[in-house]
């Protein structure tokens, strides 16, 4: 039996962020927990036991535009449908790489499935000189208080009081994000696509003037340049693009009469509160995952998968 495990020093169970309690109206997200790993909600359905123990499944790792939030169907799944293999999403919003290096024995469902996909996490959750990490799940470690912080509410701090010294807190939370793929690389035996979803250009640099700090941290995945894909990309197999923007900006509407709905953020997370969402205008769109499954459908052949 494996050991799903965190080191419990490491891992508060109240950090992983649970979307059902905001979109409950609009998707159902079957959330389950892996035993050993408790408050970490993954997107069901999950996968039966026989089919886990045959290895044929694929896995996807994550943050929310794999875990697709406000949406029924991730790109995972359309994947899934079309290849004919089951999928197990791995994915949690807000989530880097170094959640999964945290995770004792979680790689392992990676390794003992066929494939995976990697998405380009954000590197706002990794740490620095001025915040240690705090679980790789939209946290970190205030390393002058030793308390919990939400990764917007740290950078918020450093833009707004400590902003000279905000180019390289990023600096170093990048080499930080670049070592752990390079790890995570480096852990994952079976054939890996590294996976960019976002229309964000590559190289814009960090805009330190602005005066808005979403400005600042800018696009998922906030710090992520072509330099730190560059320094990464070779260790995967494959390496894949989604830009798509079709119908991003769709409203929300409710799963049980079909209206428009506004759904609230405070009730996942005390520092949305105030965020009311009437339209999806962060997250992809239902037919940005479609477009999402097409490019990762295109780089089937590359993973070799018939060799195995």
């Amino acid at each position: 039996m494996v050991n799903y495990a965190f080191n419990p020093d490491d891992h508060p169970a109240e950090w992983s962020l649970d979307y059902s309690k905001r979109d409950h109206e609009v998707v159902d997200y079957q959330y389950y927990e892996i035993d050993g790993i408790p408050g970490v909600k993954f997107r069901g359905p999950a996968l039966a036991e026989d089919v886990i123990a045959s290895g044929n499944y694929f896995t996807c790792l994550g943050g929310a535009q794999a875990n697709g939030i406000f949406v029924e169907r991730t790109f995972g799944d359309i994947l899934a449908e079309r290849i004919g293999i089951p999928v197990l999403n791995l994915s949690v919003g807000g989530g880097g790489a170094g959640f999964y290096l945290q995770a004792r024995g979680l790689l392992d469902l990676v390794n003992a499935g066929r494939f995976t996909v990697v998405q380009v996490m954000t590197a706002r959750t990794e740490p620095n000189s001025r915040y240690g990490p705090y679980g790789f799940v939209e946290a970190l470690l205030d390393l002058e208080t030793g308390r919990q912080t939400s990764t917007m509410e740290a950078w918020t701090h450093v833009f707004n009081k400590e902003r000279t010294d905000a180019p390289k807190y990023v600096s170093e939370s990048l080499r930080n994000w670049i070592k752990r793929y390079q790890d995570l690389a480096e852990k994952i035996t079976v054939p890996k696509i590294l996976f960019y979803f976002s229309d964000k250009d590559l190289n814009v640099p960090v805009d330190y003037t602005a005066s808005d700090m979403m400005a600042i941290l800018g696009k998922f995945p906030q710090f992520v340049d072509a330099k730190a894909i560059d320094e990464v990309r070779p260790l995967f197999d494959a390496y894949v693009e989604c830009r798509s923007m079709r119908n991003y900006n769709h409203p929300l509407v409710s799963r049980f009469t079909g209206e428009p709905v506004e759904v609230d953020g405070g009730s996942m997370a005390d520092y949305a509160k105030g965020l009311k969402w009437s339209t999806n205008h962060y997250y992809p769109s239902p037919e940005m995952h479609e477009d999402a499954a097409d490019a990762l459908a295109d780089a089937m052949p590359a993973l070799k998968l018939q060799e195995q």
